[in-house]
């Protein structure tokens, strides 16, 4: 039975805790979130043991996991006094807030030996995997991003998502996710990302001292290997869509990564490789369930093999959208 415990009590803990409960041979033995009333909710909702301090919480469950689903400022101390003692760390994305920190977390995992992976989740998805395949060792010459939905104009959406300082932003958010999905895709080997453009804009929503984001970006990036993709980011169209097309002379291939509004967790890949049409619909998947499912068994069985968003990887994906927020503040091109 593998013990877990989980940090953060937003949305996507409860839905990595709604797949858990599922799970055979697993069990969510605490909660813990600095926020009293609402790790009480949870803790109540899920039948687990409530806690407002993390350490408190490792010292007293003997956890084999550990979910990280803070906000992206709090990763370095959770995970430190996880590796202490052992535990795996599932970390949510962003894999940390700034590039200084992932460092010396990676180093925390590389020295401890813990196992842990990041919550990329589409390097999970169906039409993800199987346009991996299809395409092999095969030069990318194109690929052509996007995603955008209504979350700055939901008005029940946590205001702090909308504080830069706090969040990072789309970038930071939203758009990683699918920048991660690309670079998993359009190189084999590293997805090594060489320079960038970013640009944001505000024609929707103002910037005022509470909204302190651009609601919209466009991101012109080439890869060390000569790929090039332009990426579109808005969080002020509704409703959402998000997906990757990968172009070249032999393949069109398009990956939906929700082919129907607000259907976050299924893909559909569709067009034409090498003249013969492509249409297979992942309409069966939950890709959460699918990395958590990874993830449980990397760790019964001690393999990292099995782990698709290691977290020295993943630090290479943060790094391109720390660059591409920077390239927005600076109105220009960034090596990355």
């Amino acid at each position: 039975m593998l013990k877990i415990g989980v940090v953060g009590t937003g949305w996507i803990a409860t839905r990595h805790m709604d797949a858990l409960i599922k799970e055979e041979g697993v069990q969510i033995a605490a909660v813990c979130d600095i926020n009293e009333q609402r790790v009480q909710e949870i803790a109540g909702k899920y039948g687990v043991v409530p806690f407002t301090d993390y350490v408190q919480m490792f010292e007293e469950c003997n956890l084999d996991i550990v979910l990280i689903c803070t906000p992206p400022g709090i990763r370095l101390g959770p995970i430190s006094e996880a590796a202490k003692r052992g535990i795996a760390c599932f970390v949510e994305k962003p894999p940390a807030f700034n590039e200084e920190e992932a460092i010396e977390i990676n180093k925390v995992i590389e020295d401890s030996g813990i196992l842990a992976s990041v919550g990329f989740m589409y390097r999970y998805a169906g039409a993800v995997q199987k346009a991996k395949e299809l395409i092999g060792d095969t030069a990318v010459p194109i690929i052509r991003s996007i995603y955008v939905c209504g979350l700055a104009i939901n008005p029940d959406w946590p205001r702090w998502f909308f504080n830069k300082s706090l969040s990072g932003g789309p970038l930071l958010d939203q758009a990683i996710h699918v920048i991660d999905a690309s670079r998993f895709l359009v190189d084999q080997t590293s997805g090594d990302i060489a320079e960038l453009q970013a640009f944001g804009s505000n024609q929707s929503i103002p910037k005022t001292d509470e909204f302190t984001i651009e609601d919209s970006h466009v991101l012109n990036i080439r890869y060390k290997n000569g790929t090039i993709q332009n990426h579109t980011q808005s969080w002020a169209i509704d409703p959402n869509y998000a997906n990757i097309e990968l172009i070249s002379n032999d393949f069109h291939l398009k990956i939906d990564l929700n082919p129907e509004p607000y259907a976050f967790y299924r893909s559909k890949l569709t067009g034409v490789y090498k003249n013969s049409p492509i249409d297979m619909d992942f309409k069966d998947e939950d890709f959460y369930v699918t990395e958590m499912k990874t993830f449980l068994e990397a760790v019964r069985t001690n393999n990292k093999d099995l782990i698709r968003s290691p977290y020295h990887d993943a630090l290479k994906t943060l790094r391109v959208v720390l660059h591409a927020n920077k390239s927005v503040e600076e109105n220009k091109g960034v090596l990355v």
